[in-house]
């Protein structure tokens, strides 16, 4: 035992590597394999077996031997649904979305289309761990020039050929064609990006939020300055896209256990 360590720290750091093996999960996807396990979550691969396979001899996590991979045990979906039928989808989302602010300073959304008005959005939900608070919940903005708004409209069938596209800094685009053709790219690649098209220094990226019947319920959306932005845009696409697929997986859950 290393000099000023106390055996009543040992379960701590044991909990804590638990805590990390189990994010991995939430990160990664619901079956992975032990090296895959352990890289993600930075521990060296005899720790990782050896806690896994605790875990899995709890119950906690499920082991196929025949593919080798691990996957959450029936104790965590039974975990998840007590948590679920406590908390409605947006109480979870807003969870969500306070964690990603904090991890990361971004700015996180969740929107609604409008249904007074078919080409804005309102904001239902807004997070800003850090710097100025947002004052974004029940705002309105135009569909076209925010990422959640790209969202809600490429999953819905609105012709927007003929609407005539306003404009919230010089980045916004107003061609109404061009906007068809972007709207079909979202689909095809499942989110949406604004590069300061709604407000000058902020891009953003969304991703659409699903319900147990595959309909769109809501967009997810992250918003940071352009400089963080540009400096590696795949990352920050690639966290809003795993927060938007688990949210998406607690409002179908929650949608079942009600």
């Amino acid at each position: 035992m290393p000099p000023g360590e106390t055996y009543a720290d040992v379960p701590i750091k044991v909990v804590g590597k638990v805590g990390r093996i189990l994010d991995v999960f939430r990160r990664e996807g619901p079956e992975l394999p032990l090296s895959r396990i352990a890289s993600a979550a930075h521990l060296e691969l005899s720790t990782a077996s050896r806690l896994v396979a605790s875990m899995a001899s709890t119950g906690l996590l499920r082991y196929d031997p025949v593919q080798r991979l691990y996957s959450p045990g029936l104790i965590m979906l039974e975990l998840s649904r007590a948590v679920l039928s406590r908390f409605g989808f947006r109480e979870l989302a807003h969870r969500e979305l306070i964690a990603l602010s904090a991890e990361t300073g971004w700015q996180c959304y969740l929107a609604v289309a409008d249904e007074d008005d078919e080409q804005y959005l309102i904001y239902i939900d807004a997070v800003a761990t850090k710097g100025p608070e947002l004052s974004e919940i029940g705002q309105r903005r135009w569909l076209h020039s925010t990422a959640t708004g790209k969202v809600l409209l490429a999953f819905r069938d609105t012709p927007v050929q003929d609407w005539k596209l306003g404009s919230s800094t010089p980045f916004t685009h107003t061609d109404a064609a061009e906007l068809a053709r972007e709207l079909a790219e979202v689909r095809a690649c499942g989110y949406a990006t604004s590069l300061e098209e709604e407000q000058i220094d902020l891009c953003s990226a969304a991703a659409p939020i699903y319900d147990s019947e595959g309909r769109v319920l809501a967009a997810f959306g992250v918003g940071t300055t352009t400089a963080d932005y540009t400096a590696d845009p795949q990352r920050v696409i690639a966290t809003m896209l795993s927060k938007a697929r688990g949210i998406s997986s607690a409002a179908r859950l929650a949608s079942k256990s009600s």
